[in-house]
């Protein structure tokens, strides 16, 4: 999602090095600071993985809880989660929509296949089982009901949690305050201004690790300014409109970095 290969741009073209950070509710933080969790772009996989795992929904909501938790405590988090899918990304969804249709045709054929050894009394190897967890999990869609239930789980339990009215990104950016830290995946938040401390996890969701990056160190390893570096998202690769014909990051920063406030 978002600013198609952002991350890998910044790290491998222009030598920007986030630092590694182990976060923990007693992480030391700016006073008042909040810590903004876009929770379907920073833990997809895991929510994913709980409501493939476990019929409890409670259990579901348990174990996404503690996820959270490991960031901070209730007074420092604020949690948002995407609602209706935006109509500006249509063709994302529906792209995404195609591909988790074909997931559930391969799940069908491959949990065929194993009813079939099994049946057979033929020999079952892991991959069969690999085969079919894999599909199954393309096939997940988290429903906007069991969105809604989350989130009156999480404000049941004290914590400010938030079902936006399209994607996470934009009310994100509105709240964010200069302190704030922003916890996503997602490249997009390259593009706002109001965001300034971004942390994006890495690695299995147990090892508790992001990446830390910081907006004042990406400009001036770019050489821009804010304003360029908006310019720079809109018009670089993105799942919303296509980048213009045939440039890229490295091309439109190249040009863009050249344009006086003016231009």
């Amino acid at each position: 999602m978002g600013l198609c290969g952002g991350w890998a741009w910044l790290q491998q073209k222009q030598k920007y090095h986030p630092r590694l950070l182990y976060p923990n509710p007693h992480t030391e933080r700016p006073p008042h600071s909040r810590i903004r969790i876009d929770v379907c772009g920073a833990f997809f996989t895991s929510i994913r993985w709980a409501y493939t795992r476990f019929p409890d929904k409670t259990l579901v909501h348990n174990t996404l809880e503690r996820i959270l938790a490991r960031l901070g405590g209730k007074d420092q988090l604020v949690l948002y989660i995407d609602g209706e899918p935006a109509v500006e990304k249509k063709d994302t969804h529906e792209l995404r929509r195609t591909q988790r249709q074909k997931a559930v045709e391969s799940a069908n054929k491959h949990l065929d296949v194993l009813k079939s050894r099994i049946q057979a009394s033929k020999r079952v190897r892991r991959q069969h089982f690999q085969s079919c967890n894999k599909a199954i999990d393309g096939s997940f869609h988290w429903s906007f009901g069991d969105r809604q239930a989350f989130v009156s789980y999480l404000v049941k339990e004290g914590y400010e949690a938030i079902l936006c009215h399209t994607e996470a990104d934009p009310a994100i950016a509105r709240d964010s305050l200069v302190t704030d830290v922003v916890v996503s995946r997602d490249s997009d938040f390259l593009g706002y201004e109001t965001v300034r401390t971004i942390w994006r996890p890495v690695g299995h969701t147990n090892n508790n690790r992001f990446l830390v990056y910081d907006k004042d160190g990406i400009l001036a390893a770019l050489k821009l300014t804010d304003a360029q570096l908006v310019v720079l998202a809109c018009v670089s690769k993105n799942d919303y409109e296509p980048n213009i014909r045939s440039l890229a990051w490295q091309s439109n920063h190249k040009i863009i970095k050249t344009l006086e406030p003016r231009d």
